[in-house]
């Protein structure tokens, strides 16, 4: 009886369970030092850094600087209520399940050689923080609710469930908007967004993704690229009656090349500035509408 109790508590040391962990420091520290996490906000430090399968929160209960001194794989952040910066100091964030949230603060990453990926089937929301470090967010469901990108992200929607994004972002690198999902990924639903960097827009799902939707404002002041394929059913730039954009001078509108063959490309109420030449050309079953535009 004895060894089977013995067996039966090592098993019990083994397991490992997920957790919430709260960043509490209060001047600039490393993130890999158990004395700056809690598991309560605003709690006592000493509890473990947040693993793999922990979610890592940033509140206003410890406001200190973080700089990630290790390659952080999460399940899940929650950033909101933090005013402080998050500088990834060449190394990673990778949160590979659960959810993702930017509201507040700034995440940086000081040598530009770190990223932060999400490679998640739940839901991503940026919803306010500033981003200086590289994204490649891979998530079930994404929204963009106002954010600020100052370096290249990529965005890719797997999941069903229709992500209506508010919009008024500002993208200052380029940028991919992909989908392969089921139900349709829009941006510019309320607000505006501001695109500074090449856009490049892919559609491999079975739905629409919307740029611009519902919001009047919105600014492409560099080249826009579409590609569609699969069982997409398109991409639809200002389709809202009241949504406007401008595409700055010199800049283009085209399709890249992995082609646009299936589904629809409509264009509606964009100002061109200037007299650059364009070309739009689709090939299979798709078809191209332009309506209300000045070219």
């Amino acid at each position: 009886m004895r060894i089977l109790i013995f067996i039966f508590a090592l098993s019990l040391t083994s397991l490992t369970f997920a957790a919430d962990r709260y960043w509490i420091a209060g001047a600039a520290t490393n993130w890999n030092n158990t004395a700056n996490w809690s598991t309560t906000s605003g709690g006592a430090g000493g509890a473990s850094v947040p693993g793999a399968a922990d979610a890592a929160i940033f509140d206003a209960n410890g406001l200190g600087n973080c700089n990630l001194d290790i390659l952080a794989t999460l399940g899940g952040i929650t950033v909101n209520g933090y005013t402080g910066v998050i500088d990834l100091n060449g190394n990673t964030i990778n949160v590979t399940s659960g959810n993702a949230t930017f509201t507040t603060g700034t995440i940086n990453d000081t040598p530009n050689l770190g990223t932060l990926t999400v490679n998640s089937a739940g839901t991503t929301r940026f919803n306010g923080s500033t981003i200086g470090a590289q994204i490649f967010c891979t998530s079930g469901r994404i929204f963009l609710d106002g954010s600020t990108f100052n370096n290249a992200v990529s965005f890719t929607k797997t999941a069903a469930g229709s992500d209506a994004g508010q919009g008024g972002n500002t993208f200052n690198s380029t940028v991919t908007m992909a989908s392969t999902a089921p139900n349709y990924f829009m941006t510019g639903n309320v607000n505006p967004d501001t695109f500074n960097g090449v856009l490049t827009v892919q559609n491999t799902g079975t739905n629409l993704i919307y740029l611009g939707h519902n919001s009047a404002g919105n600014q492409f002041n560099d080249n826009v690229i579409f590609e569609s394929s699969g069982t997409s059913l398109g991409i639809y730039i200002c389709q809202g009656a009241t949504s406007s954009a401008t595409l700055a001078a010199t800049k283009t509108v085209g399709i890249g090349g992995g082609g646009f063959s299936v589904g629809d490309l409509r264009i509606y109420r964009l100002t061109q500035v200037g007299a650059t030449a364009q070309s739009l050309v689709t090939t299979g079953t798709s078809r191209l509408y332009l309506d209300n535009n000045t070219w």
